[in-house]
């Protein structure tokens, strides 16, 4: 195989990965901002009227004991965590996110230096 077809290739697989990591990054940021708007929610029980949703936009006022809140921790396991628990259970999940999502915007960061680099190569090969 050639140089030039080579790192054609190369740069092909390159923004399909970056693709990849592009929706899994959206993914986390979505999965993110709901475990925030989630820890703001324990955090602000009691201090309004509390409605739950019905479904089809439709609530339901409700009266919510504000330490009991059933987690589920995976693998279809849901376990009754008092606030505090249900609070860290959060916070590491918050956590856990976080870390991931600046993982892959890390990868993304260098996958677009390489093809910045693979498209200057690849111009140079072309202009031959």
């Amino acid at each position: 195989m050639e140089e030039k077809e080579k790192k054609v290739l190369e740069y092909l697989v390159l923004k399909s990965r970056l693709e990849v990591l592009a929706k899994q990054r959206d993914i986390l940021s979505s999965q993110l901002m709901e475990v925030m708007r989630t820890i703001d929610s324990i955090n602000n029980l009691g201090e309004k009227e509390n409605y739950l949703p019905l479904g089809s936009r439709v609530f339901v006022k409700s009266d919510v004991e504000k330490n009991k809140f059933l987690v589920v921790v995976g693998a279809n396991v849901a376990l009754e965590k008092n606030k505090e628990d249900a609070l860290a259970f959060l916070l590491l999940r918050r956590a856990e996110l976080e870390s991931a999502l600046a993982n892959v915007s890390k990868e993304m960061m260098q996958i677009v230096q390489r093809m910045e680099v693979l498209a200057t190569e690849i111009q140079k090969l072309v202009g031959k």
